[in-house]
This record gives C-alpha cells, sequence and structure tokens, in this order.
C-alpha cells in the first residue's frame, strides 16, 4: 500500500540534495519521472507544490519547461496514460505566464544527424542494432529513432546528455529494466558522469521503488553488475 508519508519524505529528500548543491543530477526531475513511471504521477502535485515555494516568480516558467520536458523525454519509455496522470495532478497549480518558455521541439529541423551522435555516443557499437530492429519492427524503430532519439532525447537545450541518461536511467531501474539500464549506466560514463554519481542515482531510484511500497528482484544487480556484465 502507498505510504503518502513515505512519499512526501522522497520528494523532500529530492529537494534537499539539490539545496545540498549536488547539481550533478536533477534529483527533483528524477523523483518526477520516477514516480510517474510506476503509476504514482498523483503525487506530482506535492512535488510541483514544493517547487514553487522557493521558486521566484521570474523562474516559475524555467520550472515548469524543466517537468514538462523531463516528462516528454521519458514519455516513450514511460507510457502515455502515466506521463498524463502526472501532468493532470500538477496543471491546476501552473499560471498561465508559467507557459511563457515552454519548448517544443523542432520537428522541422533536420535532426537525423544530432540523434545518430547522441545514439553511437551513449551505446558506442550497439547502435547498429537499432538498424536490426527495423527489419522486424518498422514503427517501433521509427518511433525510437525517429522521435525518441533524434526529437527529445538527443535535444540538450534544456536537459543536457548526463541529465537524459540519469532520466533514463531513473526510470529504467524503477520499472525493473535491468538489461536496458545497463546500456545508460555504461552512456552516463560516454556522457562524462563520475561513478559516484552513477551509483547515487541507481541508489535513489530503487528508494522511490521502495518508498512507494514496491520490491524490486532481490537478484536487481548493482552499479558494478551492470558495469561488468553488459557489453555497450
Amino acid at each position: 500500500m502507498t505510504n503518502q508519508k513515505e512519499i512526501e519524505a522522497l520528494i523532500d529528500e529530492a529537494f534537499d540534495r539539490q539545496k545540498r548543491g549536488n547539481q550533478n543530477a536533477p534529483w527533483d526531475c528524477l523523483t518526477l519521472v520516477g514516480l510517474t513511471s510506476i503509476n504514482e504521477g498523483q503525487y506530482a502535485a506535492y512535488l510541483y507544490k514544493t517547487a514553487l515555494e522557493t521558486t521566484p516568480a521570474e523562474s516559475r516558467p524555467l520550472l515548469w519547461r524543466r517537468y514538462v520536458d523531463a516528462l516528454s523525454e521519458m514519455l516513450i519509455v514511460v507510457g502515455l496514460p502515466r506521463t498524463l496522470n502526472a501532468l493532470y495532478s500538477m496543471m491546476p497549480l501552473v499560471e498561465k505566464s508559467d507557459l511563457t518558455y515552454l519548448k517544443r521541439s523542432d520537428w522541422e529541423a533536420d535532426t537525423a544527424a544530432r540523434g545518430w551522435q547522441y545514439a553511437t555516443l551513449t551505446h558506442h557499437d550497439w547502435v547498429d542494432r537499432y538498424k536490426e530492429v527495423a527489419l522486424y519492427a518498422p514503427d517501433v524503430a521509427h518511433i525510437t529513432l525517429n522521435l525518441s532519439i533524434e526529437k527529445l532525447l538527443s535535444d540538450y537545450s534544456v536537459h543536457d546528455g548526463l541529465a537524459t541518461m540519469a532520466l533514463l536511467l531513473t526510470v529504467l531501474v524503477t520499472t525493473n529494466c535491468p538489461l536496458q539500464a545497463s546500456w545508460y549506466v555504461d552512456g552516463y560514463l560516454r556522457h562524462g558522469g563520475e561513478r559516484e554519481t552513477l551509483h547515487d542515482i541507481v541508489e535513489f531510484a530503487k528508494k522511490i521503488v521502495h518508498d512507494t511500497g514496491n520490491e524490486l528482484p532481490a537478484d536487481f544487480p548493482s552499479v558494478e553488475e551492470m558495469l561488468g556484465g553488459t557489453t555497450p
């Protein structure tokens, strides 16, 4: 059963991490997508309300832009219904003026090169397997490459490469996808991340699962196991 006090304490912890100056990961955004991924998106309202308490009026549009971008980047992994649940819970708290800097990916721009560069850096030689997927499931490959990677994940105007890796790692851990998480553990380091921060991100994702009353399998791999047991 969901424990409201534990989840609210988890959200408070995320903001405490931000206040301590640990800016190597967007802890509030990680919490947002983590909760959304396990269908606890209703707590996004508490998260957003907490963020607004310390956000100057002039910074509100940038705050909303960050949260929308985090949800947009993770949409294909998390799914539309759960993403909408998080959005619906926050929307009553959003003022019209908060939408000033709302970002929409440049769908008309030629982003193929940018997307391929992102995929190569993140996945190394594994990126060629996307071509194999296209043979068996062309629509899946199209959505993955042309929408998720080219349009969203490779766009660093809001979240840079490290932040994007952290978002992906969080939802892949919270949704119990160890194989895919191992790809982005490697990707996080390729994007210049530090192992200590990487470990903190994965452990925090596991904490999200635990504090919402869920559990990962006992054999869910550690960061060290994911780094040592998967060919990038």
